[in-house]
C-alpha cells in the first residue's frame, strides 16, 4: 500500500514538465502559475544582464534538457541565437504576444523607433544590445497577466493532465496581481510630481503605470564608460530638474558614480527591474514590484528621511 503510494506520487513528479525560464521577473509569474504541479528553472544567473550576458556551454545544457523555453525577445536577452533554440519542444517568445503592450525606447540614437513587428524574424545573428522597443513589459502589470495568460496556456498544451490546477493557479495569480496594482497605485499617488534619475532606461512602463513623470537616464549605454562629458551634462540636467535622488542598479557598478552623487548631493538609492536578489519562486514578481516601489518611496516623499550617506549597495 505504502509503496504503491510512493509510486504514485514519484510518476506526478516526473510528470511535471521542463520548463527554462530566462529572467527571473517572467520565472516568478511561472513559478506562481506551477505551484502544486513543479517547479521551473531560471536560466540567467543572479546579478546578470540579459543585455549583456555571455551564453556559456551550460546555459546550452539547460536548453537541451527543456520541454518549454520562455523568453522576451531576442532584443532583450540579446546572448540568445534562434538556432540555439531549434530543438526546443516548445518556445514561447513573449513579445509575440498579440495583447502586448510596447512602448519604443527612448534612447536617442533610435528616435526612428517604430512599432515592433511581433512577427519578424529572428533566423539572424544579434550582435545588437538594444532595438527600438523597449522590452521592460514586465514592469507594467497589466503586461504581467497577459503574459501570465499566454505562459498558462502554453503549459495547459505542454501538460494537458495538469489544466485544471493551472486554471486554477492563473485564475488566483491574476487575482493578486489586481491587489498589487491597487496597493502601488496608492503608494505611488504622492510621488507624481517627483523628479528623479536612473541608471538606464528600465522603467518606463512602471511611471507610466503608475503617473510618475518619466526619468531621466544616467546613461543610454550601461556597456560603455561614461566620459567627461556626459559627466557635465548630467550635472547640468541634476541641477535644471531639480533631481535629487540618483537609483543604481546591482547588474552595474561604477565607483564613480557614487562619487559623482556625493558632488552633487544626491541620495543614491537602488532599483533592480530584474529582482537579481530575489528568492526563486512565487513571490519574486510581487517582491519585484513591492521593492521599486519601496525605493522610490524611501528617497522621493519629502516626509521620508533624507540619509546624509548613500543607501546603495552592491549586497543588496
Amino acid at each position: 500500500m505504502c509503496l504503491g503510494i510512493l509510486l504514485l506520487f514519484t510518476s506526478a513528479l516526473q510528470a511535471a514538465p521542463s520548463v527554462l525560464v530566462s529572467i527571473k521577473p517572467i520565472y516568478g509569474l511561472t513559478a506562481y502559475l506551477m505551484q502544486d504541479v513543479g517547479a521551473p528553472a531560471l536560466l540567467l544567473p543572479d546579478n546578470a544582464s540579459p543585455h549583456y550576458y555571455a551564453f556559456k556551454p551550460s546555459d546550452r545544457a539547460k536548453l537541451a534538457h527543456a520541454d518549454l523555453f520562455i523568453f522576451i525577445d531576442y532584443e532583450m536577452e540579446s546572448f540568445l541565437k534562434a538556432k540555439q533554440l531549434a530543438t526546443i519542444p516548445q518556445v514561447l517568445q513573449l513579445s509575440k504576444i498579440p495583447a502586448l503592450r510596447t512602448v519604443p525606447t527612448r534612447n536617442p540614437k533610435h528616435e526612428h523607433a517604430h512599432d515592433h513587428d511581433h512577427d519578424h524574424d529572428h533566423d539572424h545573428d544579434h550582435d545588437h544590445t538594444h532595438g527600438v522597443t523597449d522590452w521592460h513589459v514586465w514592469l507594467d502589470i497589466d503586461n504581467a497577466k497577459v503574459i501570465s495568460e499566454a505562459i498558462a496556456a502554453q503549459l495547459m498544451l505542454l501538460d494537458p493532465e495538469h489544466k485544471t490546477q493551472y486554471q486554477h493557479n492563473l485564475t488566483q495569480l491574476l487575482a493578486e496581481l489586481t491587489i498589487l496594482d491597487q496597493q502601488l497605485q496608492s503608494d505611488m499617488a504622492p510621488l507624481h510630481d517627483a523628479s528623479f534619475m536612473v541608471y538606464h532606461d528600465a522603467y518606463q512602463y512602471f511611471a507610466t503605470r503608475y503617473h510618475l513623470k518619466l526619468p531621466a537616464v544616467l546613461h543610454w549605454q550601461p556597456e560603455a564608460p561614461i566620459t567627461a562629458k556626459q559627466l557635465g551634462n548630467i550635472q547640468t540636467q541634476v541641477t535644471a530638474e531639480h533631481i535629487t535622488c540618483l537609483f543604481l542598479e546591482p547588474q552595474f557598478d561604477n565607483p564613480k558614480l557614487l562619487q559623482l552623487a556625493e558632488q552633487l548631493h544626491l541620495s543614491v538609492h537602488q532599483l533592480d527591474p530584474l529582482g537579481s536578489s530575489l528568492a526563486r519562486d512565487k513571490t519574486a514578481y510581487f517582491q519585484l514590484l513591492q521593492d521599486l516601489s519601496s525605493s522610490l518611496t524611501g528617497c522621493l516623499l519629502p516626509t521620508a528621511p533624507n540619509p546624509s550617506s548613500n543607501s546603495y549597495s552592491k549586497t543588496q
